[in-house]
Order: structure tokens, then C-alpha cells, then sequence
């Protein structure tokens, strides 16, 4: 299992649209407010939450994750946290997704 944590101003939370599910390297659904799972991807397991923290203005968006059995581990793992914890620009997909 894999945990990704990264805390940005609430700006740029509103601003990246980090309450949408998102549609890159993983296709999310919203199971709750705030809560995603992976509708697709090459995941056994996938769960992402966003929390605003108003007193620090502040959006905490936190990834745990496992990649596929089948996923060749090596070549991909540090890719897939990369797209993860940095998503690409709308519109956009990284040179080696599917």
C-alpha cells in the first residue's frame, strides 16, 4: 500500500478542481463528498479523500493505493505516484499511460 499526502492552499484546490473525480491516469467516482475510488485503472485497490482545513485555508488531498498484481512494479510504480501526486493538465495524459 502506497500513501500520498499533499496539503495546498485552498485557492489552488478550488483553482485544480481537486472535488472533482478525476479522469487521467485513474477514472474516479465519488462514493462521498470528498471521497473517490478508482471506477478504472490498473488498481487492486484506490481510495482518494480531500479535506479543507478553513482555519488554515488549507485542502489536504491524501492517495492510498495499490497497483495491480499484473502491473510490472519496476518500470511502473514510480510513474503512476509521479502522475498521481502531480496530475496532469486537463486534457492531458502522460507519454507512457494507457
Amino acid at each position: 500500500m502506497t500513501i500520498l499526502e499533499r496539503t495546498v492552499p485552498l485557492a489552488e484546490a478550488r483553482r485544480a478542481d481537486l472535488w472533482a473525480p478525476r479522469t487521467d491516469v485513474v477514472i474516479e467516482r465519488s462514493v462521498a463528498p470528498g471521497v473517490f475510488e478508482a471506477a478504472t485503472g490498473p488498481f487492486a485497490r484506490y481510495e482518494r479523500r480531500v479535506e479543507e482545513d478553513p482555519t488554515s485555508a488549507t485542502a489536504t488531498e491524501t492517495i492510498d493505493y495499490r497497483l495491480a498484481p499484473l502491473v510490472w512494479r519496476l518500470p511502473f510504480a514510480p510513474l503512476y505516484r509521479r502522475a498521481l501526486s502531480r496530475p496532469p493538465r486537463p486534457g492531458h495524459q502522460p507519454w507512457w499511460a494507457p
